[in-house]
């Protein structure tokens, strides 16, 4: 299962707002993979400890520049699966010889 990726440019610490949004997310999805895109200086140990996959991203003064290079690879790449999958569904069945 491909991870549900959350972009949060601004979390850096646990207080606050969007932390908060974080953890409603991860508990409303319990059993999905969730992936946590957050700034580089970010301490986080009660997210870390829940196992989700976070990844330190954003510098503060380039992180406009930097989410919207992400959002594009993250379009991207969710572009390239569905054409995978589609491709594969509608693939021939081999007939047996």
């Amino acid at each position: 299962m491909h991870p549900v990726n959350i972009v949060e440019p601004t979390l850096a610490n646990e207080a606050g707002h969007c932390s908060m949004v974080v953890h409603s997310l991860c508990d409303a999805g319990v059993g999905l993979p969730f992936r946590l895109w957050v700034g580089r200086s970010a301490s986080l140990p009660t997210l870390e400890g829940s196992g989700l996959d976070i990844r330190p991203h954003f510098s503060r003064r380039l992180r406009k520049l930097q989410a919207i290079l992400l959002y594009r690879h993250l379009l991207r790449d969710s572009a390239r699966r569905n054409d995978e999958m589609l491709e594969a569904r509608h693939r021939p069945a081999s007939l047996p010889q």
